[in-house]
């Protein structure tokens, strides 16, 4: 989590979460050409999906703070933001 917090403030929150998901994309691309037995390969994936995780928990609700105070909302209907951005990927 802290080197996502040190991405963000340097290169932006948006910026950051997709340096996060292509890492994830890269990591799992790989995943297609592991064989049986190919611990190695695996702890790899693992490790980047893993690291790349931590951009997408951090980042799209702190991404959606700054929509709500873009928004003046602050203090008002936070809960219904959050509420549907729960919702919608269900």
């Amino acid at each position: 989590m802290p080197l996502w917090v040190a991405l963000s403030k340097r290169f932006g929150e948006q910026r950051a979460w997709l340096i996060g998901m292509l890492i994830a994309i890269a990591a799992f691309v790989w995943a297609y050409f592991l064989i049986s037995g190919a611990a190695a390969g695996f702890a790899i994936i693992c490790v980047l999906s893993g690291f790349a995780l931590g951009a997408d928990l951090a980042l799209p609700p702190a991404l959606l703070a700054a929509v709500i105070g873009d928004a003046n909302d602050i203090g008002k209907r936070e809960g219904s933001y959050f509420g549907l951005w729960n919702w919608a990927p269900k």
